[in-house]
């Protein structure tokens, strides 16, 4: 599952931080391509400039959750960030309300059932 901005660098597509120069790009494969350095939590990450970009893209992410439709924000190491806007949700240990009608969680990937996953060019 994927949620939020990435790229493709060299073949390779990797998640990515940041819309400008330089953009961050973090290795999704093991090994992970050359050039990529590990940083202080293990991860495979390469700073480049963005004319290096065949493309940039966000993926906008929903699924089901508790009987819900939530808006997936990112996923790192099986765990998806969500938020939900609305009534019907249950607070537990990993999801809270944020406001009264503002949820915001953070549960493993396979908690979440009818993923959709729409992909959104970015100008380079």
């Amino acid at each position: 599952m994927r949620a939020g901005l990435y790229a493709e660098f060299e073949g390779t597509v990797c998640r990515a931080v940041g819309a400008s120069d330089p953009i961050r790009l973090y290795a999704l494969t093991e090994p992970a391509p050359a050039g990529f350095e590990p940083d202080r939590d293990g991860r495979w990450t390469l700073l480049v400039h963005p004319d290096r970009l065949t493309r940039l893209f966000d993926v906008e992410t929903t699924a089901t959750w508790g009987g819900q439709t939530v808006n997936v924000t990112s996923v790192r190491d099986g765990i998806a960030t969500f938020t939900y806007f609305g009534m019907g949700l249950v607070a537990t240990p990993d999801v809270q309300r944020v406001q009264s009608d503002e949820w915001s969680g953070a549960v493993s990937v396979d908690e979440l059932s009818d993923v959709i996953e729409v992909e959104h060019d970015l100008p380079l």
